[in-house]
């Protein structure tokens, strides 16, 4: 081999093994689940990587699934700015398009059913706004059913329309509740969980004001009729990896590692985003982080002068794109990671900027 194909084919090597390592590696820096049970007080906190998840909750809709519905929760957010999309309760059929989600946007929380987050495509939700400006435990409860869906604060209704039902969807393979992330472990919230109930009946705004005066007075949700419980977490075992449910066929876990309960491959996400200055430090980096790949993948096939010279520009390309597949099906498995149409339309978009960069300016060649 000539000295210049080594060289080229050297630092061809080390480009390839740098995009591994920034296109493989989790955000965040680790796998483990950044969630903890408090040991001072009840609750667990999440800290933008972590989850908890109660993996089956087939049993508990078996036989039933309610038309009208309670979700009561306790919370302390960590901030009053976490940008874009941060669930709290996610509630997951294996399609984002039916999933009951509640989230904070901001200082906002939001309850919905489906994946329209930056409401564009214009699907029912219930908004409480500002509620997140101060930094304190809220009480939170998501009430719907025949009178439609309703959201209270602190006992306090915030928003309400008569029109809109949500649903607790029951129609994939498997049924998931998970706190603090997405069922992809994509999207982390930062916040303190200290209970959560969801129950089949749809409480109107008296019997949501004395559910509100109960858990402030002690920590506990009112059980009354048992049979309506669907799901009941007081979030006040601190010393524990598992939480029962009030059925023994359920249980609230935080697992020690991350988990994509849900893989997505080369999803169309950043296709229909609006464009934010992190999307578009993002886009650069997807292309500017593959036009070095560009420059040394045609600067090899030019460096051997053979036959496949000829048509090097698009084997550089070729060869880019196929490296970009890989790295963008691996992050299926990647917690904290997003296997993105967009990005992998990015990277050999890069990469033929970088052969053409070589081909029109040849700053760069060996002797």
């Amino acid at each position: 081999m000539k000295k210049s194909s080594f060289a080229w084919a050297a630092i061809t090597i080390f480009m390839v093994l740098v995009a591994l390592f920034f296109g493989l590696r989790p955000k965040g820096g680790a796998l483990t689940n950044d969630a903890q049970w408090l040991m001072d007080k009840t609750g667990i906190r999440f800290n933008g990587h972590g989850m908890a998840i109660v993996e089956n909750l087939r049993a508990k809709w078996s036989d039933r699934n309610p038309a009208s519905f309670t979700i009561e929760m306790a919370v302390t957010p960590a901030s009053a700015d976490l940008q874009g999309f941060n669930p709290l309760v996610v509630i997951h059929d294996g399609a984002d398009s039916r999933q009951l989600v509640i989230w904070q946007y901001r200082d906002s929380l939001i309850a919905m059913n489906g994946d329209d987050y930056d409401f564009r495509q214009r699907r029912p939700r219930v908004v409480a706004r500002d509620v997140f400006s101060a930094i304190r435990e809220h009480y939170v409860a998501v009430v719907s059913g025949r009178q439609g869906t309703r959201l209270y604060v602190d006992g306090v209704l915030v928003d309400a329309k008569r029109d809109m039902r949500l649903a607790i969807p029951d129609s994939g393979p498997e049924l998931r509740l998970v706190l603090g992330n997405s069922v992809k472990a994509t999207h982390g919230w930062k916040g303190v969980f200290q209970g959560l109930a969801i129950t089949a009946t749809d409480f109107d705004g008296e019997a949501i004001l004395q559910r509100h005066r109960l858990w402030a007075a002690g920590g506990l949700f009112a059980t009354t009729n048992p049979d309506l419980s669907l799901m009941l977490f007081s979030l006040n075992t601190s010393h524990s990896d598992a939480l029962k449910g009030q059925d023994a066929g359920s249980s609230l876990f935080v697992p020690e590692k991350l988990v994509t309960l849900e893989k997505s491959f080369l999803g169309l996400q950043g296709l229909h985003a609006r464009w934010s200055r992190p999307m578009v430090f993002d886009t650069l980096v997807n292309v500017m982080g593959f036009v070095p790949l560009g420059i040394v993948f045609y600067g090899l096939i030019q460096s051997t002068a053979g036959p496949a010279a000829r048509h090097g520009r698009w084997i550089a390309v070729l060869a880019c794109l196929l490296l970009s597949l890989a790295i963008e099906l691996s992050q299926a498995w990647i917690p904290m990671r997003v296997s993105s149409l967009m990005d992998l339309v990015l990277n050999t978009f890069g990469a033929w900027i970088g052969v053409e960069i070589w081909r029109k300016g040849r700053v760069w060649r060996f002797p």
